[in-house]
């Protein structure tokens, strides 16, 4: 439930709590929303969305199913040798491969899968959303979209009466707002997310490849075939970024810049405390996983080469490990200090990270209506800009 004493700023990764409350009503007064212009903004909130669930499926179980057979080719062509591959079951006549589960692996299959709808108001298109990992009541983008649909709410958003404190602001508002901004006008982002998503994937996953043996490096790959790439992941997550993405991902401002060290801190801070972090979180991932993916990685490697890959419990054992190891390097590696400020530089030393100083360039780069209600209570004097910034300020004496 999203607090309401605080303040979602951009993606609602920043709350902003205490002296707030007694901020000055008259500059609250102005966050009036043009009811018109609101509601066109999160009817085209909902277009964007449905067109980026569709898009983005697409592409990703294409891609997915290119590398794929890719990697099929390799497991045919691995040969025993003189090598001694650790998948081999102990008796080479006892194997019986396990069948993968049709609706999973290997995707896109022959029919087009199964998609999960969600309601929408009158005069509008339904959101049909393909799963991209599993059944699509357990599939997490599914459940993502579903959840974006859910914050584009005419009602709620666009009608509800204006705050005059922030204590008065309600969830229906905070998720419209992160709605609006994610699916139209989330450009400052794109580049951002572009960004680390291409070093995770390059200084985290893919480096662990190195010192495997050719018939884990082919286990491996074939599970990193399951993952989405910079592009699918951004495009996920910020659907305003699925349309001309290469363009959208190069396009950084001084408002992105800027706002980099908060948001380094903050989602580094959140998925370590909420699941890198998290045992009982960990647990029920890791065993999900594995009875899901890692499962239907392991029939499919059996059945394509059962010589080389006939033992099944090794390659669960195999891939279990490696999620382990991964997530273990994430808990040292995702640590802000080291991650925000060593690694990728976003944040100087012992910097206090605070998106409210961004917000002025925020609006200087155009925030559309209705996002573009937070300018008019940014404050000119600096007695107001203290509390806006909830410091205070420390006299010097002469």
């Amino acid at each position: 439930m999203l607090a309401r004493v605080g303040f979602v700023v951009g993606l609602g990764l920043l709350h902003v709590v205490g002296a707030f409350d007694a901020f000055d009503e008259e500059k609250f007064g102005k966050l009036k929303f043009n009811v018109d212009e609101c509601e066109q903004a999160v009817r085209q909130g909902r277009e964007n969305l449905i067109n980026a669930a569709h898009s983005v499926a697409e592409r990703h179980l294409q891609r997915r199913e290119a590398r794929l057979e890719a990697l099929r080719s390799r497991h045919q062509k691995l040969n025993i040798a003189d090598k001694d591959y650790k998948f081999r079951a102990a008796n080479d006549a006892d194997v019986q491969c396990s069948q993968p589960d049709p609706t999973l692996f290997p995707l896109p299959p022959t029919d087009p899968p199964a998609t999960t709808t969600a309601p929408a108001p009158t005069g509008t298109p339904e959101l049909e959303v393909r799963p991209l990992f599993t059944e699509p009541e357990n599939d997490a983008f599914v459940q993502l979209m579903h959840r974006y649909h859910e914050f584009l709410d005419e009602d709620g958003f666009c009608h509800s009466k204006t705050p005059t404190t922030l204590a008065d602001i309600t969830d229906e508002q905070v998720k419209g707002f992160v709605g609006v901004l994610l699916t139209n006008h989330a450009s400052y982002l794109c580049p951002i997310c572009h960004e680390w998503s291409n070093h995770l994937n390059h200084f985290v996953l893919k480096k662990n490849r190195h010192g495997l043996a050719d018939d884990e490096k082919v286990l491996f790959d074939t599970a990193l075939a399951w993952l989405p790439d910079a592009q699918s992941t951004c495009s996920m997550l910020l659907p305003y970024c699925h349309e001309e993405y290469e363009v959208k991902a190069k396009n950084e401002t001084e408002a992105s810049k800027c706002i980099k060290c908060t948001l380094c801190n903050t989602v580094t801070v959140t998925l370590l405390q909420r699941l890198v972090l998290v045992p009982k979180q960990l647990d029920a991932l890791r065993t999900y996983v594995n009875a899901t993916i890692f499962r239907n990685i392991c029939a499919e490697a059996c059945l394509a080469n059962s010589t080389l890959y006939g033992d099944e419990g090794a390659c669960h054992t195999f891939l279990v490990k490696q999620f382990d190891f991964v997530f273990e390097l994430l808990s040292r590696y995702l640590m802000p200090a080291n991650f925000c400020t060593l690694t990728t530089q976003y944040c100087a030393l012992n910097e206090t990270p605070n998106i409210l100083h961004c917000a002025k360039l925020l609006c200087e780069e155009g925030l559309p209506h209705p996002l573009n209600a937070i300018c008019d209570i940014i404050p000119d004097k600096p007695d107001a800009a203290d509390k806006f910034l909830n410091i205070k300020r420390q006299k010097t004496e002469l």
